[in-house]
């Protein structure tokens, strides 16, 4: 299966003109229209919140793309038996990858409802078993998530099995996360203050943002299937199905610990941890070690032609290790930890949020990543810049 050119060389930096642009359109049709309607909205960063008049409840709902996953599933399933496994992976995150913009903001998710934009390339008339793998991945991931989703159908499954011949390569597949929550428990993110403590969770793998990274990378596609100390193939490694931090977060509320922002680490790598447009200095001082498929990962990076600073980019681009980051009040962050260990994604300190310019001030307390990262790139402008 081949990439479409118009889905290559495309990062997430890339579309910040777009973004803002999209944030434009929603201020100016708020304005526009709800003076008109009692509807109340709500200044969340990764999701649209809203309450209806005389509502105890806010509804938070966000759609979300699969990206590049279902490409490099296809590609790594060539390197070991049973392939189609793999995309159980890619189901799951086809439903992770909304939820947790909605999840960041404090929204139990409710319902989950799936979208499939198809070109040419047919998952079930070539091989069901993409199919069935690629269901159970949806499935357990609403059942991790305690959400619905709804049955019925869209009018392009039928190009699951029999695809139209003339309109390209990939699949594009796309979910719709809807979630609520009363008043007290939303987490507009908006009041980070300097002195914050920045937690993480780690990355289970590097979510689903960062295979337009690995697509474009040396050697790739016969890389994936490398095999890394641990048995595993590359493109295994990669595969991983991401985390879930939905009862991360509910053990944290459930404690009455205060959190001042949360978000996935993905989209923006740990530049985006410069998020707020206030002038704060994001400073880590601790970062786990690299996994081995992170590893290989900066490898192939350095190896990169044209590429000036790899280790830049890298860190622009890729999660790192760290996939869910979480901002709260110095005095908390013991309890956080402690209290985090019950859950399958337990936190570590990261670094604190102090006054300063804009940015990421990547130092941590690792060897390994002070090594791949010199000392001229462990600045991080924000990610739209």
């Amino acid at each position: 299966m081949s990439v479409p050119d118009y889905f290559k060389h495309i990062h997430y930096g890339d579309l910040q003109v777009l973004l803002r642009t999209w944030e434009e359109i929603g201020e100016a049709t708020a304005k526009a229209i709800l003076p008109f309607t009692d509807i109340e909205t709500f200044p969340t960063r990764h999701c649209t919140s809203f309450r209806f008049p005389e509502s105890e409840r806010i509804i938070g709902a966000q759609i979300e793309i699969v990206g590049h996953l279902p490409v490099l599933a296809e590609k790594a399933g060539r390197y070991i038996q049973e392939g189609e496994k793999l995309f159980y992976a890619v189901g799951w995150a086809a439903v992770m990858v909304s939820a947790q913009d909605v999840i960041a903001h404090g929204f139990d998710v409710n319902f989950i409802l799936g979208g499939f934009a198809f070109h040419q390339y047919s998952w079930g008339k070539d091989n069901p078993k993409r199919l069935y793998y690629f269901a159970c991945g949806v499935r357990d991931a609403c059942l991790e998530l305690q959400a619905r989703y709804p049955s019925g159908e869209t009018a392009s499954l039928p190009f699951l099995i029999n695809p139209p011949a003339d309109i390209g390569d990939a699949p594009v597949l796309f979910t719709t996360a809807i979630g609520t929550t009363d008043t007290s428990g939303l987490i507009v993110g908006n009041t980070v203050e300097a002195g914050d403590v920045i937690l993480g969770a780690l990355a289970t793998s590097m979510h689903v943002n960062g295979p337009s990274g690995v697509i474009d990378l040396p050697e790739y596609p016969w890389i994936l299937g490398y095999t890394l100390p641990d048995g595993k193939t590359f493109g295994e490694a990669l595969l991983e199905p991401m985390g879930c931090y939905w009862n991360l977060v509910k053990s944290l509320k459930a404690a009455g610990i205060p959190i001042r922002a949360m978000m996935a680490g993905s989209g923006g790598g740990v530049s985006k941890l410069a998020f707020d447009k206030r002038e704060f200095t994001y400073d880590i001082k601790h970062w786990p070690e690299a996994s081995l498929a992170y590893r290989m990962l900066m490898q192939l990076i350095k190896k990169k032609p044209g590429l000036e600073r790899p280790a830049y980019s890298f860190l622009k681009q890729f999660n790192a290790g760290i996939g869910w980051f979480i901002f709260l009040p110095a005095e908390y962050a013991l309890q956080a930890v402690e209290v985090s260990k019950s859950t399958p994604t337990p936190l570590m300190i990261l670094g604190r949020v102090v006054e300063g310019k804009r940015g990421t001030l990547f130092e941590p307390d690792s060897d390994t990543w002070l090594d791949f990262v010199p000392p001229e790139a462990r600045w991080l402008e924000p990610q739209e810049k």
